[in-house]
């Protein structure tokens, strides 16, 4: 087998013939940055081969820069021993993360009325087991529920169920259920015996292409405990939506942009619960927004339809999940929802946006216009009788996406320039 040796960092990996690249820098541990998905479009993944060679496509480098070794990492391909250099702008491996934990305002809260009844806590005595009376200690919590919730029995998930025997009887059947979900499905997401004082707490997770932003709210009160924002660590992968379809277009690349959005998103959930003081098992309910392509890639759903005609998306709407089943870190069996997306390229987070507004509330309102601008811009205008919508690359555009010398405003984006008086020289 091919061995790849890596510089400056001098890690290395054994690989197959033919295999990829950016395949053979991740299993050695390093995360080459892929602008524009790994299309080979950008040059901007560029590394220099030492030793050996490469099987090379045409890419976007010049005779000169491929004379002296240089090839785009994302078309190259290991055929024999090779020793690669790779640069600092292209070695994604370590990001520079946003760094912007802001402590909300004293009077920062959601009403109430708004949280409801997306989950909430119940104290219960259950009724002791008697002898032929028939019940199991699930019908006779289940009993119980349907008293205190005036007729509604919530799912009662089998993690739940495995400790319910032990949990009802060691305080004679008192117990404290922790519930989410809406009007149609409601779940017992937790159940402790007696009284339970940890604080009951909601996610609120926007998903962005290129930044992500958490926060945590005490459910009981209303109150916003803790945000947190920080970069999505799919950037490496490609640093707008048409960049990751293309780099998702296989299989295990659609599982690691998936790995790399859970990922940020329990950084950040477990920054805001170390914020707060609080467990994240603490979380029993969340809602995540985002446009169509991140809400794909967050579910490991192929997006490639997305952008061939006629642009159908797999999905635009889903039933709740719980958290085991995408991987969050908080309560495994917390319910989460997805906002629902509108279009191939209107998603959940302009659906999300809009009903924070009186924009579909007020009918006396005139047309007015609601702007996400994001790395997906969407725009609508309307009002409650009816929305247009309609949405485009805003983040790339405003960054110089696409040409030679456009980067992301991030670390070694020129972000000032002076002119020297006497010698008319510009200096950044």
């Amino acid at each position: 087998m091919p061995r790849v040796d890596f510089l400056p960092s001098g890690m290395a990996a054994d690989v197959a013939a033919g295999t990829g690249l950016v395949e053979a820098a991740r299993l050695a541990g390093i995360t080459i940055g892929l602008p524009c998905g790994g299309k080979g479009t950008c040059g901007k993944c560029r590394v220099r081969v030492t030793r050996g060679s490469l099987e090379t496509r045409a890419h976007a480098l010049s005779d000169e820069e491929r004379a002296q070794g240089w090839v785009s990492a994302c078309l190259a391909t290991v055929i024999t021993d090779v020793t690669v250099v790779i640069p600092p702008e292209s070695d994604a491996s370590h990001p520079t993360w946003l760094d912007d934990g802001l402590t909300p305002a004293e009077e920062q809260a959601i009403d109430l009325r708004r949280l409801s009844p997306l989950g909430h806590r119940v104290q219960l005595r259950v009724d002791v087991p008697k002898p032929e009376d028939g019940l199991a200690d699930l019908d006779r919590l289940r009993r119980c529920l349907s008293r205190a919730l005036d007729g509604t029995t919530p799912e009662v998930p089998l993690g739940v169920l495995r400790a319910l025997p032990e949990t009802l009887r060691e305080q004679d059947g008192l117990v404290t259920l922790s519930l989410a979900g809406d009007n149609e499905n409601t779940r017992v997401v937790d159940c402790v015996s007696g009284r339970a004082h940890t604080p009951v707490l909601g996610l609120a997770v926007d998903l962005g292409t290129t930044t992500i932003a958490v926060q945590l709210i005490d459910l009981e009160s209303g109150q916003v405990l803790a945000t947190r924002n920080g970069y999505n660590a799919q950037i490496a992968c490609g640093l707008d939506v048409i960049s990751r379809i293309n780099y998702a277009v296989r299989p295990e690349r659609l599982e690691d942009l998936r790995e790399r959005a859970v990922e940020s998103i329990n950084r950040l959930i477990r920054e805001a619960a170390a914020d707060t003081a609080t467990p994240p098992h603490a979380i029993i309910c969340g809602r995540i927004s985002g446009n169509t392509v991140m809400t794909h890639l967050l579910l490991g759903i192929k997006p490639e339809y997305i952008r061939l005609e006629p642009y159908v998306p797999a999905v635009l709407s889903l039933p709740h999940l719980t958290a085991k089943e995408l991987g969050l870190a908080v309560n495994p069996e917390a319910v989460l929802s997805l906002s629902p997306c509108v279009g191939s390229y209107v998603g959940g987070d302009i659906t999300a946006g809009l009903l924070t507004t009186d924009l579909v509330r007020d009918g006396e309102a005139p047309p007015c216009l609601f702007l996400d601008i994001g790395t997906n811009g969407e725009i609508v205008v309307g009002n409650k009788d009816f929305l247009m919508t309609c949405a485009c690359s805003a983040g790339p555009a405003f960054e110089g996406g696409g040409i030679e010398n456009g980067m992301r405003a991030t670390l070694g984006a020129i972000d000032h320039v002076t002119i020297d008086q006497a010698s008319g020289q510009a200096a950044f």
